[in-house]
């Protein structure tokens, strides 16, 4: 589960199907309500098309994003996810980058 950061837009707002595994979805969303289920939280998340309920186990890796620089990127062996667009000659461009720290991978 990843956390945005406060006091930022939600990016990329709704729940839409997601490339991680099959049948996989991703909601980005503020979370409007908390509840208890079983061993872990039911949170129902909030968007502009709509709210979705999102049940997170309790052993679920939760993290936020912090700012910084590329001397992050030196460190052979680390996990990184890029969100990256691809222009019409097949040129990709990176829109957002993640890498892992302290042995914390990012959660895609």
């Amino acid at each position: 589960m990843h956390l945005f950061p406060a006091g930022r837009p939600v990016p990329n707002e709704g729940h839409r199907p997601w490339d991680l595994q099959p049948n996989s979805t991703m909601t980005n969303g503020t979370v409007s309500a908390v509840a208890v289920a079983g061993n872990g939280r039911e949170l129902t998340l909030a968007y502009k098309e709509g709210t979705q309920r999102v049940v997170v186990p309790a052993d679920i890796p939760i993290v936020t994003s912090q700012a910084g620089d590329r001397s992050l990127l030196v460190v052979v062996g680390e996990y990184a996810f890029i969100a990256a667009t691809v222009a019409a000659d097949g040129r990709m461009t990176a829109q957002r980058l993640q890498v892992s720290k302290d042995g914390v991978r990012p959660p895609q």
